[in-house]
């Protein structure tokens, strides 16, 4: 998708785990994941994840919005209902010089 324009991936997820293998950390490495894919391809990031729990599941939520230079713009909150919003620039860039062109 990249290497035909894209500018920005959308990640849907849902990180729900059985509460007896509940992963604390899973937002933490969602979000090394994302820095790393926009930074590594000069695209922004949005991930849309579910948060809450149920007397069988539970999701921190991982939900982020990251720009091509892997600074995140917004993150929701965790194991709660929560919005993000953000403008993102969706013209090309120069993905060396991270320039809209």
């Amino acid at each position: 998708m990249v290497a035909s324009g894209a500018t920005a991936l959308f990640v849907p997820t849902n990180n729900s785990l059985p509460k007896k293998r509940e992963c604390a950390n899973l937002p933490t490495e969602a979000r090394s994941a994302d820095i790393a894919l926009a930074v590594d391809y000069r695209v922004y990031v949005i991930r849309a994840d579910v948060a809450g729990h149920n007397e069988s599941l539970l999701s921190y939520g991982s939900s982020e919005i990251v720009d091509p230079s892997g600074m995140v713009l917004q993150s929701a909150k965790t194991l709660s209902d929560d919005l993000i919003i953000d403008e993102i620039e969706t013209v090309p860039y120069d993905r060396d010089n991270l320039k809209v062109v």
